[in-house]
């Protein structure tokens, strides 16, 4: 088979390596049998591919490192001569020998060219998966004659993979605050209550609106003031009413008193989206629920282990203007905004969950953690598009833990083609 470096690289040779996906008994370059006792566990660091293999030859069997290359040049375009770390392997796999390495020759080490012991089978099944550009996923044709995935522990790994990847981000506010836990609570709150269209912009809100003043707020109508204030929005509304009144003089007197960043009115979108979604509905009902909470310690919602009891917590509505008006100065048919039940449980699973699994492992408290996890368990699954279109493919998510599971998968995995990585993908190429 032709060699196409971009096809055949050194993660699909190292999934060949490691399950042993071979169909013959190996001989290195220079016609030596080689025995794989153990192909050694894969390194994710720095240094040889491979560590721990046991190979057989010479009538010995040797233990030690295996570096993996698609072409045996490579031992030289990375380095590896001016490196001491790779002076200990015990066998130099590649899948073209374009070059002899001269170290290796006189120290007796073997090169094995894979291209002649691969399965050829292996790698038209990997082009299928490669150069499906059509398909929603790339194992899209093979996917519901795969009945493994339910099975095992790959869902729960994508589940806790995707929290410690949220954890990244929520770390990286963290710093920005300084280890102010309770102003970068803030910040993810915002984002959460933004829903897809306008969260960075609320998650701008939340970084700039200043937690000493938030926690100084008496009522929900200062606590509204800031928001809107600090949001921009508040600039654009024309004095019609008390209520608006009302909230431009308290800003006025936060302005007064604090100089802070306040962000322009159109960082906030309104097109194309229900009304009941508009950033100012948004912000009355994250300032209720702020209401409720103590400002001077929100982190302390992380304790709160009962489902029910935070779902109760979410159950906000908006200020009595926002039940006939949906943008400032702007009347609507009288209905009154409760946060709703989907929404609720978006800023359960998006946010209050990573936020607790975050916090639980940063501080050291795996009760935390734990707790997290099992809330995953007892939530029901997301409804948006990826979930249905798994549906489709008969994978069905039983709740939040497995829902969260199969948006991992697609946007981490199937997108970014990192079938080798995956339990579906690995076991096309690996049975028949």
């Amino acid at each position: 088979m032709e060699f196409h470096k971009k096809i055949i690289n050194e993660k699909l040779l190292s999934f060949i390596w490691k399950h042993g996906l071979l169909n013959t008994e190996l001989k290195d370059t220079n016609g030596r049998s080689i025995k794989i006792l153990k192909p050694g566990e894969l390194n994710t660091n720095s240094g040889p591919d491979f560590f721990a293999a046991k190979l057989k030859y010479d009538n010995m069997v040797w233990s030690g490192n295996v570096e993996i290359h698609t072409k045996s040049s490579d031992w030289f375009a990375h380095k590896h001569h001016q490196n001491q770390a790779y002076d200990n392997i015990i066998a130099h796999v590649v899948y073209k020998n374009d070059k002899i390495i001269s170290k290796l020759e006189e120290n007796n080490i073997p090169t094995i060219q894979l291209s002649e012991f691969i399965d050829k089978s292996i790698i038209n099944k990997y082009l299928k998966l490669y150069n499906n550009k059509s398909s929603w996923v790339p194992c899209d044709n093979i996917i519901v004659k795969n009945k493994t995935l339910k099975s095992n522990l790959f869902l729960d790994r994508l589940t806790i993979t995707r929290l410690e990847r949220k954890s990244i981000q929520i770390i990286k506010t963290l710093k920005y605050f300084k280890g102010d836990w309770n102003q970068a609570f803030i910040a993810h709150l915002f984002r959460a209550f933004g829903t897809k269209v306008n969260a960075d912009s609320f998650f701008e809100l939340g970084k700039i609106t200043p937690i000493h003043l938030l926690s100084r707020t008496k009522n929900i109508i200062e606590i509204e003031a800031l928001l809107f204030g600090t949001s921009g929005l508040l600039d654009e509304a024309i004095v019609d009413n008390s209520y608006i009144k009302e909230l431009k003089n308290n800003f006025s007197v936060l302005r007064l008193k604090n100089n802070y960043q306040v962000l322009k009115a159109t960082s906030f979108k309104f097109m194309r989206m229900r009304p009941s979604n508009f950033p100012t509905i948004k912000i009355s009902q994250l300032s209720n629920l702020l209401a409720t909470l103590d400002r001077t310690n929100l982190i302390q919602l992380l304790y709160e282990a009962n489902i029910n009891s935070l779902l109760n917590k979410l159950n906000v509505t908006t200020s009595e203007y926002w039940n006939n008006h949906s943008k400032f100065n702007t009347e609507t048919k009288l209905s009154t905004k409760l946060l709703g039940k989907d929404i609720k449980n978006t800023i359960l699973i998006n946010f209050i969950i990573p936020f607790k699994f975050a916090y639980g492992k940063n501080t050291g408290q795996d009760n935390l953690v734990e707790n997290a996890i099992k809330m995953f368990e007892a939530i029901g699954p997301e409804s948006n598009s990826i979930i249905t279109k798994w549906s489709h493919r008969n994978l069905n998510a039983v709740n939040a833990m497995e829902s969260q599971a199969l948006i991992e998968l697609k946007t981490q995995y199937c997108d970014k083609k990192r079938c080798l990585e995956c339990d579906l993908g690995s076991n096309y190429l690996s049975y028949d």
